[in-house]
């Protein structure tokens, strides 16, 4: 349904996508994730031709856009909607009116835009101004106005950046939701995980303007393979001490200190008591200072960190279990036994 091929895209001597390759199928979500300066906003924007590629193929809906006329090319952009993070509603223009505009006012088209607000909930909404309304509201009239010409494709472009944690949780639930009735291919673009943990079936990670990685939800939470990617997983799964924690930590260990570890459930694992084990076998004592679980397409995945205590050779024999068990550890840091 999307594809590019080969895409590049260069200013002046900044190359901002390099050799991009992927395919988005039919009824997909695909989330594009990277830092600031990726390059996201660049590959979507040559997704509908906003920006034209330096080089190579961009198809959606089984045309080739990079090689059609200017006019073809307004007939094809029909097809794809987007919706930004920027609302771009008209402030002097209703909700239903501002709904109504990809289809020119038509008012013969009144029983489809008042479809398509109870689509994302606003049909009470309808004769309101978006001054009226909250960013969540504002979001969900975008979304109904891009949906006004029957797009086979939805793009979004950090369509939930400006909104609160509430708001965006309820605008990736409506983007499933539309994805799930409509059948409608949705490539997403963000720079939060939790974004793409929501909402997508896979992954593309892009930094500096190369896709570094890419895979299944499940697949690259479980096994993440660049340090990229692991950045963005531990974001999602909160694999991070609060601050106030974090500044007790030291890099290296010094006197009267005891190792700090991360460590990485999935699967069965995580329902097994590891750590109960650890303690009681090895006579550890753990102090456990952040845990987490998650549920991700059918796979359990946690995190839990911990303060060690006892004796160095006692670590090893219990960082040996954990790997008989194939849980990844990271030895994170080290904090004075007082602290705890």
């Amino acid at each position: 349904m999307i594809e590019f091929q080969q895409v590049s895209k260069q200013y002046a001597s900044t190359h901002a996508l390099k050799d991009i390759n992927f395919t988005v199928q039919k009824g997909e979500i695909v989330g594009v994730i990277g830092k600031s300066g990726a390059g996201k906003s660049t590959l979507i924007r040559c997704a509908n031709l906003l920006e034209k590629p330096s080089s190579g193929k961009v198809f959606v809906a089984d045309q080739e856009l990079t090689a059609l006329s200017a006019s073809a090319l307004r007939d094809a952009r029909k097809h794809i909607g987007m919706i930004f993070q920027q609302f771009n509603l008209l402030n002097s223009k209703t909700v239903f009116e501002n709904v109504a505009l990809p289809l020119k006012l038509d008012h013969q088209k009144t029983d489809k835009i008042l479809g398509l607000l109870e689509l994302v909930g606003l049909s009470d909404k309808k004769d309101q101004y978006p001054a009226q309304l909250s960013g969540g509201q504002k979001q969900r009239v975008a979304i109904a106005r891009a949906l006004a010409l029957d797009p086979k494709v939805l793009l979004c472009d950090e369509a939930t950046s400006a909104l609160d944690p509430q708001n965006t949780e309820a605008i990736l639930t409506l983007l499933k939701k539309i994805n799930i009735e409509l059948g409608l291919t949705i490539l997403l673009i963000t720079h939060e995980m939790h974004v793409v943990k929501h909402s997508c079936d896979r992954v593309i990670v892009l930094d500096d303007g190369q896709i570094v990685e890419e895979g299944k939800i499940a697949d690259v939470f479980a096994a993440p393979q660049k340090a990229i990617t692991q950045y963005f997983v531990d974001s999602a799964l909160r694999a991070e001490l609060p601050g106030i924690l974090q500044e007790k930590i030291f890099p290296a260990p010094a006197k009267n200190t005891i190792p700090v570890w991360r460590i990485y459930f999935k699967g069965h694992a995580a329902a097994e008591p590891i750590i109960t084990q650890l303690a009681r076998e090895y006579e550890l004592n753990l102090n456990i200072l952040q845990a987490s679980l998650e549920c991700i397409q059918h796979l359990t995945l946690g995190i839990m960190i911990v303060a060690v205590d006892a004796a160095a050779e006692k670590h090893q024999a219990g960082l040996d279990f954990l790997a008989q068990k194939n849980l990844k550890v990271e030895i994170i840091g080290y904090v004075a036994r007082e602290t705890l």
